[in-house]
């Protein structure tokens, strides 16, 4: 792109069109995206836009599809590939070879004397399998209110019905006849107040009823117990991984710190999937929720949770440079804004106020702590982040000053009590306080409110779950599986809303789902606000409180060096 450009302005040529593949470089080069790492070949190209353009040569440009077939593109990547190993300029490429930027012999793919062997081995992929939302989901004191007889309704299993964490051995039929019986009085006294109708009522005790019968025997109790203990998976993904994208990585030297055995890693992982086409490969990956949050859902008390792979997760300890080469132009990363922050303002009533205003002034409010706590120290993305993770201790129940006993930035004694901000000017506004140590008792009192507003039922389940753990771990853990609950109804219905609009779903990681290329123009940004404003609506919709879905084109700027 820069060598284009810099040819037009030497010609003198009036008018040119720059037909790219990639949506980094181009926005990069027009100044639109701020760059993180290549800052001297970003600044190079843009001062070569500058030139062409003082010239009085108009640049247009023109996005094309990568690997898509079309001749002049197919041409370019040849011509990438073979220059690779001889970049020109820049910090990441140097005036020497791929051997001097990166410990090995040079060439493409060579990274600290080794070459990754990034085929996919797994045969030839099949027909790609969407994933399936689940129905049903909510989001407890926002979309619904809890009761014992919603709790069974809901419940998935015989020992769920009857409020019991799936036990090691079989339980006594007595005491589950016992159980049955307390939670049937419980079910008549909501019938009583008029919180749920005779008929749900009547319902719910007779499957209260049918739960302890079923569970009469051992040898019915030992095959629920077997069950629980094989993985129930709630969905199938079908990742693509762009194996291009690695092996552009690899050949620019990235990832070099991490050493021979990261590159082996990935080389197993993709050796696993299935080749689609050039430079593609899929795996299939299986997600279930986690035991504690498995049992949740089958007890009733929550609507949905967390996933995590089944068995290894083929993507755990691969670098953010890593998984951004592998997801490098596959699609939108869709991912909630203050996912958990959110929920919590909508779930709990006190505290709504400051969590409403940390959520508005958000990046604000992390660049002010940042600078008060670590003044110059570290770069604007790293005290950030070092405030990202204070207040996300915060938002689970950490100490005031307890971030400062862990490894961050240097603060100098600096600390959160007593600080007051003064955020909200620079849009506009009039401005208003936010105070640090406000919003950390809000959180303290939100999991006070949660576990007393829980009910007996899952106070029961949780106790007995974790019979060793604290009053204060239990009231934890309750406020984290509830805020997962939250989760799981926004993850489900990016889901839906990818399957209704006919966009394939490559990947899904908590709250967040990566959806497939959606239009002919892939990675446009008007396409990508379109794609943001239906998913926060659908969202939004599923969840019962405002939502803003963020989304980003699969494009790590560390992730692609010479790719394009």
């Amino acid at each position: 792109m820069m060598e284009a450009l810099e040819w037009a302005a030497k010609r003198g040529v009036r008018e040119v069109v720059i037909r790219y593949d990639s949506q980094y470089a181009a926005c990069m080069t027009r100044g639109e995206w701020k760059a993180k790492v290549n800052k001297v070949l970003v600044d190079q190209c843009r001062k070569a836009l500058g030139r062409a353009e003082g010239k009085g040569c108009r640049v247009g440009w023109m996005h094309v599809k990568g690997h898509s077939g079309d001749k002049w593109n197919d041409r370019a990547d040849r011509l990438a590939d073979e220059g690779v190993g001889g970049a020109p300029g820049g910090e990441d490429g140097g005036g020497g070879s791929a051997a001097e930027g990166t410990g090995g012999t040079g060439g493409p793919g060579r990274v600290r004397g080794i070459v990754p062997d990034f085929r996919a081995k797994g045969g030839q992929a099949g027909p790609r399998e969407e994933p399936e939302a689940r129905v049903g989901g909510g989001v407890r004191w926002v979309t619904y209110q809890q009761t014992t007889t919603g709790r069974v309704e809901k419940a998935l299993t015989r020992f769920g019905v009857l409020n019991i964490p799936t036990p090691k051995q079989p339980m006594a039929a007595p005491e589950l006849r016992r159980r049955a019986k307390g939670l049937m009085a419980r079910v008549r006294g909501e019938a009583v107040r008029g919180e749920v109708s005779m008929a749900r009522a009547a319902g719910a005790s007779g499957a209260l009823a049918e739960a302890a019968a079923g569970l009469a025997s051992a040898e019915a109790q030992r095959r629920e117990i077997a069950r629980g203990r094989r993985p129930d998976v709630v969905m199938r993904v079908d990742c693509d991984i762009n194996t291009e994208g690695l092996e552009a990585y690899a050949a620019g030297g990235g990832g070099g710190a991490a050493g021979t055995k990261a590159w082996r890693q990935v080389e197993a992982v993709v050796a696993k999937a299935k080749e689609v086409g050039p430079g593609r490969a899929r795996l299939r990956i299986e997600y279930a929720y986690s035991p504690m949050g498995r049992g949740l859902v089958e007890a009733g008390h929550c609507t949905g949770s967390r996933v995590y792979a089944v068995g290894v997760d083929p993507f755990k300890g691969w670098t953010k440079g890593l998984r951004g080469a592998a997801m490098h132009d596959m699609g939108w990363e869709c991912d909630d804004d203050a996912a958990f922050v959110a929920a919590r303002g909508a779930m709990v009533p006190g505290g709504s106020r400051i969590t409403k205003k940390f959520i508005e002034y958000r990046e604000e409010i992390l660049a002010k702590v940042g600078d008060r706590l670590f003044g110059a120290h570290g770069s604007e993305v790293a005290r950030r982040e070092w405030v990202k993770r204070i207040f996300a201790a915060y938002d689970n129940d950490a100490t005031l000053e307890g971030w400062a006993k862990k490894t961050q930035g240097e603060h100098g004694g600096r600390r959160m009590r007593g600080m007051r901000l003064w955020v909200g000017e620079a849009a506009g506004g009039r401005g208003e306080e936010f105070v640090p140590e406000e919003y950390w008792k809000a959180q303290q009192d939100s999991t006070e409110w949660m576990w007393e507003n829980a009910g007996e039922d899952l106070r029961e389940y949780v106790t007995e779950a974790r019979p060793r753990a604290t009053e204060k771990a239990r009231k934890g853990l309750w406020k984290s599986y509830v805020q997962q609950e939250a989760e799981a109804a926004g993850r489900e219905a990016k889901v839906r809303w990818a399957r209704e609009e006919g966009v394939t779903v490559q990947s899904i990681q908590h709250d967040c789902v990566i959806v497939g290329r959606v239009g002919p123009d892939a990675a446009d940004a008007l396409e990508g606000a379109a794609v943001a404003e239906e998913m926060s609506r659908a969202v939004t919709e599923a969840v019962g409180y405002e939502v803003t879905v963020k989304s980003k084109w699969c494009e790590e700027a560390g992730a692609i060096v010479w790719a394009d």
